[in-house]
């Protein structure tokens, strides 16, 4: 699918939907989505492309149901296909598919912290780290020093 085709589906489904343009451009300019009425245009003339939560946001708007049929989407051949990318993708990703599959989404991973670690680092939650921390507090080190930190 083109950006064209895309942005004649975005503009078809805005009026179907019973919005005017200014409308909803001054909505997302509210969200902070955009900064000017102009963004949008460029959108619906296929100029330009709205980002991942915009679009959704957009397709929640105009109640677009199946995001994924609406625009086009062909799907995979292999289900094992459709998982793989799935388990690849970052957390953004994942609860945008989630949206538009009508699933609630992921709580945020917690930030993780990098402990370098025999040659190499790992990532632990801070949590984690608190938690290895104190453990190394309470066990002696090889030489029985129990003074590690």
């Amino acid at each position: 699918m083109t950006k064209g085709d895309i942005a004649k589906l975005l503009k078809d489904s805005r009026i179907k939907a019973g919005f005017e343009a200014k409308e909803v451009a001054e909505k997302l300019i509210e969200l902070g989505a955009i900064k000017s009425v102009k963004s949008f245009y460029n959108w619906e003339s296929g100029r330009t492309q709205p980002d991942a939560d915009t679009f959704m946001y957009l397709c929640n708007l105009y109640k677009i149901k199946n995001v994924l049929e609406t625009f086009g989407y062909k799907g995979f051949d292999d289900v094992q296909e459709v998982s793989n990318a799935y388990e690849k993708a970052d957390i953004k990703t994942k609860n945008i598919v989630r949206y538009a599959l009508g699933l609630p989404t992921l709580d945020e991973e917690e930030p993780k912290v990098k402990l370098a670690a025999r040659g190499g680092y790992i990532e632990l939650t801070e949590d984690e780290a608190k938690d290895l921390a104190e453990s190394a507090k309470k066990a002696p080190d090889e030489s029985g020093n129990k003074d590690l930190f």
